[in-house]
């Protein structure tokens, strides 16, 4: 979605009327300029030359204000556009106190003041108008879908797959393995655990129990191959099975 954007026929509205306005402030002081040039003795084919001067010089100035906003160099303009300003209020104010009759003076000098003001504010206004607006895009962030998981906590979100894949992999945390219990080897462990467990349990069971007390799975298997009596594996529906062949007899005695 796009920010700061007008529409084209309302600049341009405002453009147009805010040159209106500094066209007939312009054309007043200058008038108004022009008389005082004429009685300041300046020759009577070159006095549109002043006023010219003056009031144009705003004119550039204030495009210069705007044109170097925000670098270092735009005190220079500014300078220039103070002092044309104030030369321009001053020109007019005096020319309409040589001209006040049926006003007071300070009344003159307040209405020949408007002209250069106006000037002033509505060309600064006029070139602020004319500049492009910056079009800002506000960025939003998708916001990863959650969905229930089959094989996780119902609790944990899961990702998508698009924003999954935008991670980074990250490598599978290797656990490290337990040591055995001192003194216990494998042959008695899994003795032990199938006395406990009544004589029979499952090979997951006494593997994960295994695995828990720091026995790996392979050595596992292989003691229990070395157990006297022997403790047979058997494949049920449910699973392999292992037990004591002989629960009548007291302890195994592993080889």
């Amino acid at each position: 979605m796009t920010r700061g954007a007008r529409p084209v026929w309302l600049t341009w509205t405002g453009v147009a009327g805010t040159v209106l306005i500094s066209s007939g402030a312009f054309i007043l002081s200058f008038t108004a300029l022009t008389d005082l040039a004429s009685a300041a003795g300046i020759h009577p084919g070159l006095t549109w030359i002043w006023p010219l001067i003056v009031d144009g010089l705003i004119v550039v100035a204030t495009i210069g204000v705007v044109a170097l906003a925000g670098r270092a160099q735009v005190w220079y303009p500014w300078v220039l556009l103070i002092g044309a300003s104030a030369l321009s209020i001053t020109a007019n104010a005096v020319e309409a106190t040589m001209r006040a009759i049926t006003v007071a003076s300070w009344v003159a000098v307040a209405v020949s003041a408007v002209p250069p003001l106006v000037l002033l504010a509505v060309t600064h206004l006029t070139v602020v108008l004319g500049k492009p607006v910056r079009q800002t895009t506000a960025v939003t962030t998708p916001q990863a879908p959650v969905v229930a998981s089959t094989t996780h906590d119902a609790h944990m979100p899961v990702l998508s797959e698009s924003v999954a894949a935008e991670r980074p992999p990250t490598r599978p945390r290797q656990r490290q393995p337990r040591q055995a219990s001192p003194g216990v080897v494998a042959r008695d462990f899994v003795v032990n655990y199938l006395r406990a467990q009544g004589g029979s349990a499952s090979a997951s069971a006494v593997t994960q129990a295994g695995r828990q007390a720091g026995f790996a799975a392979d050595t596992l298997r292989v003691a229990r191959r070395r157990c006297t009596p022997p403790v047979v594996s058997t494949d049920t529906p449910d699973g392999w099975v292992w037990a004591i062949q002989d629960d009548a007899q007291p302890m195994p005695v592993c080889a």
